[in-house]
């Protein structure tokens, strides 16, 4: 048996390299928190603030309230990072809907006498007031209507507003990936 003995300095590169790979996984762990961040702040600012055809606006700022990131991992040989929201309605703005939606039966409340030129109805589960141009039909009273559970129609358009803004903010990742890349191969300088 031939026993090679290397330099010590030969020794400290390859140790270097043993703990390079955690290192870069590491510091472009950090950049995609940042970006993330970045990108949320832009997706608040830009697609649900204002309202547009291709941007929701703000009615509750529920939504606006509740996009936030995951904080990257490493996971295998991938590093794992997510942008997303815990409000119900988020995917189906973000992914688009068309379909059958069944509406449960609720109580709305008639506002306006019988033969009123239109109606105004409370609509007490969303606590909003509607007018209707119809003339109001003469066995309804003052009080409360029940509406039956009912099958409807529903198309809402895809607005993509975490995947666009991803899109748009592709070159600051790639940018920052990249500097995180450098930065860990030379020690964090």
């Amino acid at each position: 048996m031939i026993d090679v003995q290397i330099t010590d300095n030969a020794a400290f590169i390859l140790g270097k390299l043993k703990s390079f790979p955690q290192a870069m996984a590491t510091s472009v762990a950090q950049a995609l928190d940042q970006e993330n961040e970045l990108t949320i702040g832009q997706i608040q600012l830009r697609k649900l603030s204002h309202s547009g055809p291709t941007t929701l606006g703000v009615r509750s700022a529920r939504l606006w309230k509740s996009i936030v990131r995951t904080r990257a991992y490493v996971s295998g040989g991938a590093i794992v990072s997510a942008i997303g929201s815990n409000v119900v309605y988020a995917g189906v703005h973000e992914f688009g809907f068309d379909g059958d939606v069944t509406v449960r039966a609720y109580v709305r409340r008639v506002l306006s006498p019988p033969g009123a030129t239109s109606r105004v109805f409370f609509d007490m589960q969303t606590g909003r007031i509607r007018r209707s141009g119809k003339k109001a039909k003469p066995r309804e009273q003052l009080g409360l209507v029940s509406v039956r559970s009912h099958s409807r129609h529903m198309h809402f358009p895809e607005r993509a507003f975490i995947r666009s803004t991803i899109a748009e903010r592709k070159e600051n990742y790639c940018s920052s990936i990249s500097q995180a890349i450098v930065s860990a191969w030379n020690g964090g300088n």
